[in-house]
């Protein structure tokens, strides 16, 4: 179907219009969740090597996705760490994602294909995906799995009134190389070659040989990449060591049973068609369910679905392939991220809004299609109620997407939306409650991280940071059991073993302490904490040399660090080094002047060096 171009401006201008004006309150937001970890502490934006390493390694990000942490190095170059920029690129690219669908639905002369674009382009559902910096990666794979598709089907059409003239070689190799991309971006891309079978089978009724056997490389490529991201996807989810999955496995201890992933997965199914229809009390987290296996009612889930892809086969001649091919298109995309495939998040959650970015076309395309077949059939008439009802439908959706992207206008206001659309969640009790505990809110802090532990008992960084926030309250004796809950779960996690260690070190247990801090620097020897809390620890001991070691140790991670400089003074001055005691104080004092025990120790140092030397 050709298309003039003025139409295609008209219709592609007003999808990016739309999203522009749909998505203002997110262009207004700030980072939120992951963005942290991706971008504003993300050492590999700012280093000169960090182009390097996002392409030859596997710790520039939680995830090996190279084409994203590009875009943002680029992007960090452009406008820094502001919000606006990153966001901005996000809607533009969501917006051109809606295009390419739009003219990959007109290519397969999809009934109503703008208005899908469309409920695909504003639907409250993708505002996670755009508010949250770091899912560039669902955006970014889009883009070039639906480029990819549309050069696929120039080199073989799928329809059969679209017979190639000669196969266009040009078109499959510049496909591969965008189905490439594609998986760099997010591995989820990898069900791509499968959703083209699909297609094929839908508008032919058949599969050639000669379909696989194009689609063999994106097959071996995909699997290759999954492969790849299950062995990289690290579980301590922070580039500073500190897990953002809280360790453990994902079932409090043990890992779910193949009977027990079939449970989540159906039920997630029916979840997501609910949102899809009714997207309200969106949220970031939500809560986990119990999974229970000898619960009779929870296998209605997973028996339904399979129910329903059975009856569309068995009534796929009356109702038409298309149904069940839309159907099997958002399960297909649904499944690797719907409890099947072991993946990180399943410690958070078994949904999430954005895991259904574009797996939603499917049941968008049966329900705006099977809808504009039946009107057209009730003529002129109808056909104008229908038109009426699509901006009804837009106006309306777009009307919750605003309301959805303004929860992340910052931080407390999308985590105190989290905590009330989802209280059963312990991440949404524990991420408000870290946040009110930056902020030196202690008190709501604690109850917060109390909450948390309530859902969750074995959540590693809430006995960390609840421990935290009782010491800071002068509460040490409460703190104790949560400082060695937190190791007892997780003896490798360098964090709960300093803050350990920092606590017995109050106590005035130096063995145990400096045991723990030396455990913490096996897991991680670049903790700067470990390293300046066991120089201390030593220094009490007598241990002088090696008290500097560590605090040198300690500093040459973080040379801004004025009470380490102070202290290591302290000990090159009893070891009677008054020229690095010095230099040391006046170290520490060009990072604060206003540190007052450090000019009276230089004070002190400076008339020591002065002083002659007595007699022998």
């Amino acid at each position: 179907m050709k298309m003039s171009w003025k139409k295609f401006s008209l219709h592609a201008g007003l999808l990016i219009v739309m999203a522009i004006i749909t998505y203002i309150p997110v262009m207004k937001a700030d980072f939120a969740v992951d963005d942290d970890i991706w971008v504003t502490r993300n050492i590999s934006l700012r280093s000169s090597d960090g182009l390097k390493r996002i392409w030859v390694t596997m710790e520039a990000a939680p995830q090996y996705c190279p084409l994203v942490s590009t875009s943002f190095w680029v992007e960090y170059r452009l406008w820094g760490l502001k919000p606006f920029g990153y966001h901005l690129v996000n809607i533009l690219l969501h917006a051109l994602n809606a295009v390419l669908l739009w003219l990959i639905l007109i290519r397969l002369s999809v009934p109503g294909a703008w208005l899908v674009a469309a409920i695909f382009l504003i639907h409250p559902l993708q505002v996670e995906s755009l508010a949250w910096v770091s899912e560039r990666k669902n955006i970014l794979s889009a883009l070039f799995y639906f480029a990819s598709m549309l050069a696929y089907f120039r080199f073989s059409p799928p329809d059969e009134n679209q017979p190639p003239r000669i196969h266009k070689w040009r078109y499959y190799f510049f496909s591969l190389f965008l189905f490439v991309c594609a998986l760099l971006s997010k591995t989820v891309a990898f069900s791509m070659p499968a959703a083209i079978l699909l297609v094929l089978w839908w508008k032919k009724d058949r599969i050639a040989w000669k379909d696989i056997y194009y689609l063999i490389p994106m097959f071996l490529l995909g699997v290759a990449a999954t492969v790849i991201a299950m062995k990289t996807e690290s579980y301590l989810y922070d580039l500073e060591g500190i897990s953002r999955l809280h360790g453990g496995t994902e079932s409090g201890g043990r890992a779910f049973s193949i009977l027990e992933r079939f449970l989540i997965a159906g039920r997630s199914a029916w979840f997501y068609v609910i949102k899809l229809l009714w997207p309200l009390n969106l949220t970031c987290f939500y809560a986990r369910w119990k999974i229970d296996s000898g619960i009779w009612w929870q296998y209605l889930y997973p028996v339904g679905a399979i129910a329903v892809l059975v009856l569309l086969w068995a009534m796929r001649k009356k109702t038409g392939r298309g149904t069940l091919a839309a159907v099997l298109f958002y399960g297909g995309t649904l499944a690797p991220l719907s409890g099947f495939v072991e993946h990180a998040y399943l410690l958070y959650s078994f949904i999430a809004d954005h895991f259904q970015y574009m797996a939603c076309i499917g049941l968008i395309i049966l329900g705006v299609s099977a809808s504009a077949l039946s009107l057209d059939r009730l003529g002129l008439k109808f056909r104008r109620v229908g038109c009426i009802l699509s901006v009804a439908v837009i106006l309306s959706l777009g009307a919750l997407s605003w309301q959805q992207g303004s929860v992340y206008i910052n931080k407390k206001t999308l985590y105190e939306n989290n905590v009330r659309r989802s209280p059963g969640s312990a991440v949404a009790q524990y991420d408000l409650g870290y946040l009110l505990f930056q902020r030196g809110e202690v008190d709501k802090a604690i109850f917060y991280f109390k909450k948390a532990l309530e859902i969750w008992p074995d959540h590693i960084e809430a006995h960390n940071n609840l421990g935290l926030a009782l010491q800071t309250n002068d509460k040490l004796d409460e703190a104790m059991p949560h400082f060695y809950e937190a190791v007892r779960l997780n003896p490798a996690n360098p964090k709960a073993q300093n803050n350990l260690g920092y606590a017995l070190l109050q106590r005035g247990k130096f063995d145990e302490a400096i045991a723990h801090f030396y455990g913490a620097l096996r897991i991680n020897p670049n903790n700067e904490k470990a390293h300046t809390n066991l120089a201390y620890a030593l220094s009490r001991q007598g241990k002088f040399d090696e008290a500097i070691a560590h605090y040198s140790a300690g500093l040459a991670i973080n040379p801004q660090n004025a009470n380490a400089h102070y202290n290591l003074g302290l000990l090159y001055l009893q070891k009677g080094d008054f020229e690095k005691a010095i230099r040391e104080f006046k170290t520490a004092l060009s990072i604060n002047p206003n540190y007052v025990k450090a000019s009276e120790m230089l004070k002190q140092a400076v008339e020591k060096e002065k002083a002659p030397s007595s007699p022998r």
